[in-house]
């Protein structure tokens, strides 16, 4: 029986979910929320590794209905095909 890193086993689940947001584009929150949320995740942000970071500030952003950061996060950690990309990543 082997047993799975669980580092990887939630990368895979959190690329998941970025894609699966990216294909439905649902908007979430608005605006004035996402905005302090971000600014209270940036308080804490030396607890989180840079590209983690980004990410959550982008899914924020993504919430508000603006895709284009977790679109380039995307893109960056190459979680779509190259077709997948023209068709999916149109922000």
């Amino acid at each position: 029986m082997t047993f799975k890193d669980a580092t990887t086993v939630e990368r895979k689940k959190r690329n998941y979910y970025i894609r699966d947001a990216l294909i439905h584009r649902p908007v979430t929150i608005g605006v004035h929320h996402a905005d302090t949320l971000i600014r209270k995740l940036s308080l804490i942000c030396d607890q989180f590794e840079n590209d983690d970071f980004e990410l959550l500030v982008a899914v924020l952003s993504a919430a508000t209905g603006d895709y284009t950061l977790l679109a380039e996060q995307a893109k960056k950690h190459k979680l779509f095909s190259t077709a997948e990309t023209k068709f999916v990543l149109k922000a």
